[in-house]
């Protein structure tokens, strides 16, 4: 390219542009001809900066680089669009209007990455090209259907950068709220997974949306879980409380799968919250519920909260036919430390003993309700199992507090090898007392 050529657009100099052309700027043939080592013809370049008066002038001189591409395979309306020069796309859209049978190629014409003039928009930013695309040609609409990078449509882009484009492309063309990417999300996965709550709400709108999965089986609450944003959660919660019967394609719930990413907040949320208590016991495809996969992947933090919720069941058994304190003792030697799977153990079997002492073998009979029956404080047996029970329950919560106190960094060696000589004999009372 001229190196007065290329100074003049990239300055946006009209008297030097036209110097170098010539006086008379409106004639058949031009000495337009040359590119950048990327490609970009005088036309890119202009368009990129958005020199208006420019861009009409190479326009009048060669109309054909409107088409021109460079090496990324963007046009100088793409150029303009990704800038945020509005008043150069409304100029390309003008030009392109009077082509008819070029029309659509010119506007929906699509980059390297995939991205048109309307992703590129959206992507940046630039709501006054998104407007200036939308109203000054709505036909547009069908090629903004036109999949971007990863099959990403405007939309897409639009739930992560700003609520204004996502209303007002949800608006134009609500088809694009139910169509998903190269792997199934759609525009609320995105802004759920960027913890955009106004976006999310806005998208709710529709309500169906909640309920439609990506690819892997994953609905929008999922995604929420998988990131951690607690309050978009409790936001599905509260619009949808079927939500927590949602499955993805391992049959885990959205409690499985804030375990399953160590989200802490998420799992100590939902054991706060009542509204919960239908995932607290679901089993994915290998039986596993919450508590058996936070036993599993050696999440003691997230573990914990669930064993001392009253919902939980601890004696729910996997394919394997495994319980979660089966889990805690198979695991030992798999996890981070020896002392966070015994307190994990020492803690389910406090938690177990504790909920035995309400529910007793054969449920409560209350002296005279049955003549002839008897009372089950009578009974030898009885008493016996209550008997074992109470230690079993004083040993482990006697070793859960000397464990805890022996992990303390100020603890003297002495007091640790003291405190753990008695919390090994404990963990065998404990397993004798509750086999």
């Amino acid at each position: 390219m001229n190196h007065e050529l290329l100074q003049a657009v990239t300055t946006g100099n009209r008297d030097l542009f036209e110097q170098v052309i010539g006086s008379n700027v409106i004639v058949t043939e031009a000495p337009l001809t040359g590119v950048t080592a990327e490609g970009n013809s005088v036309l890119h370049i202009a368009a990129s900066h958005g020199f208006l008066e420019l861009v009409e002038a190479i326009c009048r001189v060669d109309g054909t680089l409107i088409r021109a591409r460079n090496n990324y395979f963007d046009t100088p309306l793409i150029c303009a669009a990704r800038a945020g020069h509005d008043n150069v796309v409304a100029h390309f859209i003008r030009l392109a209007a009077a082509e008819h049978e070029a029309n659509e190629a010119l506007l929906g014409a699509r980059n390297s990455d995939g991205a048109s003039a309307m992703h590129e928009a959206v992507s940046n930013g630039h709501f006054a090209v998104l407007e200036t695309l939308l109203l000054e040609e709505a036909w547009l609409g069908s090629t903004v259907n036109a999949r971007g990078p990863d099959g990403k449509t405007a939309l897409h882009a639009a739930a992560l950068v700003s609520e204004d484009m996502t209303e007002s492309l949800r608006l134009s063309m609500p088809m694009l709220t139910r169509r998903g990417d190269d792997f199934g999300n759609t525009a609320l996965h995105y802004a759920t997974s960027a913890g955009r709550i106004r976006v999310v709400n806005l998208l709710l709108e529709d309500p169906t949306l909640a309920y439609l999965p990506n690819s892997y089986g994953q609905y929008p609450v999922h995604i929420a879980a998988i990131k951690g944003h607690v309050h978009i959660v409790d936001q599905f919660f509260e619009l949808y409380p079927n939500c927590g019967e949602l499955l993805d394609n391992n049959g885990r719930n959205a409690l499985h799968c804030a375990i399953e990413h160590g989200r802490i907040k998420v799992v100590t949320n939902i054991c706060k919250s009542p509204s919960f208590t239908q995932m607290m016991n679901t089993r994915d495809k290998q039986g596993n519920t919450p508590l058996h996969l936070a036993i599993k992947l050696g999440y003691a933090s997230m573990a914990f909260p669930l064993m001392l919720d009253a919902r939980v069941s601890l004696n729910a058994t996997n394919n394997e036919g495994l319980t979660p304190l089966d889990v805690a003792i198979y695991k030992r030697d798999q996890w981070c430390t020896l002392s966070t799977n015994l307190l994990t153990i020492s803690v389910l079997i406090a938690a177990a003993s504790f909920a035995a002492f309400f529910t007793v073998p054969g449920g409560y009979i209350a002296e005279g309700e049955d003549a002839g029956v008897p009372v089950l404080s009578e009974v030898p047996a009885f008493m016996s199992f209550m008997e074992f029970n109470a230690l079993a329950l004083g040993f482990s919560i006697s070793a859960t507090m000397l464990l805890l106190l022996t992990s303390l960094p100020d603890s003297s060696q002495r007091y640790r090898s003291l405190g753990w000589k008695v919390y090994l004999q404990l963990s065998l009372a404990i397993v004798r007392f509750d086999c």
